[in-house]
């Protein structure tokens, strides 16, 4: 079934089911998950947005404990996000472009090499609440469980395998890829070490 045209934007159209970045007050762009258009508000047409997190917003030292915990690194923060099911409205005018966001259902032996420059990928599920992180081939919520398998069906990373990740060091790739830079330069907006992600719009 085609999936819903919820909004245009520069001849673009936005549909139901979209990843999309949108623009932060400061650093690096939100990511998220186009569900609905909402009310309008004094910012004008709202949409509802399924937010995805960044690793840099959780404190480092519990991120590192949870890669202790599921004995798997994570990739660096600039190939990989994490899944969650926090919801905000945002106002349409925000959204940059389109995110492409691709879903790994089990361990990625290649360290991401397969990733493309414009591609981020998923394969664990944060805990809003406690940042607890989870894998989301291992998901057991009826409904997350639901939304994650259609979304790895029609986003999926194509060299996911069953084996262990051997992941690059964080250190060896930039804090944000090549595309996210040019969204900021093209936005104007000033990208900062230490970004703190606040879902705040």
């Amino acid at each position: 079934m085609e999936r819903a045209v919820l909004f245009e934007k520069e001849d673009e159209e936005y549909r139901q089911g979209d990843f999309v970045f949108c623009r932060a007050e400061e650093g690096l762009p939100y990511i998220g998950l186009l569900l609905d258009i909402t009310s309008p508000t004094e910012l004008g047409p709202m949409a509802s947005i399924q937010w995805m997190y960044r690793q840099d917003d959780i404190p480092d030292a519990q991120l590192r404990a949870q890669e202790e915990q599921l004995e798997m690194l994570l990739l660096p923060a600039s190939m990989e996000i994490l899944f969650s099911t926090h919801v905000d409205p945002a106002p349409t005018e925000s959204v940059m472009q389109k995110a492409t966001i691709l879903f790994a259902m089990s361990d990625v032996k290649d360290d991401g090499d397969a990733l493309k420059d414009d591609e981020l990928l998923i394969r664990f599920r944060v805990d809003t609440q406690d940042s607890v992180l989870s894998r989301i081939s291992t998901l057991k919520d009826n409904q997350m469980k639901v939304q994650v398998d259609e979304l790895a069906r029609r986003y999926p990373y194509e060299n996911s395998v069953g084996d262990v990740a051997r992941p690059k060091s964080p250190l060896s790739l930039p804090s944000m890829r090549s595309h996210e830079l040019h969204l900021i330069q093209q936005h104007h907006l000033h990208p900062q070490q230490q970004h703190q992600h606040q879902h705040q719009h």
